[in-house]
């Protein structure tokens, strides 16, 4: 029962955000946005600011991604004692006021798959159960050995038909970086 609310609530906000009113509600968001103070629109971006995790060359570099700007912050190495790691890396979130902050790991292109993929209109309600049900027909991997999101959907009425850009990663990829 709580899976399908989940689902349906998922779906009824992607249909929204990507539909006519969610255009409207963006467009309306940003003039509101502009018509602020700098100083309150300065103060909502910090907000919205992401941490970004990479690993790069035995370190693993952390920076900045705020709106459009991604700004380096520090590298940790990984060569060194694990707490001592941990200390550095819990020392650089509540330096720069990250702990509340989303965090993306970036991976290198060579891990994931990157494939445009068309699939019925009627998807739409549940993309993310038609995907894991169809996932092996769109990559060589089942859904259970992977991770994956979709970007820019688009709807062509007329053909009755979705289509967006699907990236896909194995799990161990994933997790050998986490590691």
């Amino acid at each position: 029962m709580a899976i399908t609310l989940s689902n349906t609530i998922q779906n009824v906000r992607f249909r929204f955000a990507n539909g006519p009113a969610g255009q409207f509600f963006r467009w309306w968001g940003e003039e509101l946005r502009n018509a602020m103070p700098s100083q309150l629109r300065a103060r909502m971006q910090y907000a919205r600011r992401k941490l970004l995790i990479q690993f790069s060359d035995g370190e693993l570099v952390f920076s900045i991604d705020s709106d459009k700007t991604v700004q380096s912050l520090d590298t940790v190495s990984v060569d060194q004692d694990p707490q001592l790691q941990k200390q550095q890396v819990q020392n650089l979130i509540h330096r720069h006021e990250l702990v509340e902050v989303n965090r993306d790991l970036l991976l290198p292109e060579s891990v994931v798959l990157h494939t445009h993929v068309v699939m019925p209109l009627a998807a739409e309600a549940n993309l993310s159960q038609a995907l894991a049900y169809e996932m092996d027909r769109h990559t060589p991997f089942s859904v259970e050995e992977i991770f994956y999101c979709w970007h820019n959907p688009s709807r062509d009425r007329e053909a009755g038909q979705i289509r967006f850009d699907l990236y896909v990663t194995p799990r161990e990829a994933v997790e050998a970086q986490i590691d």
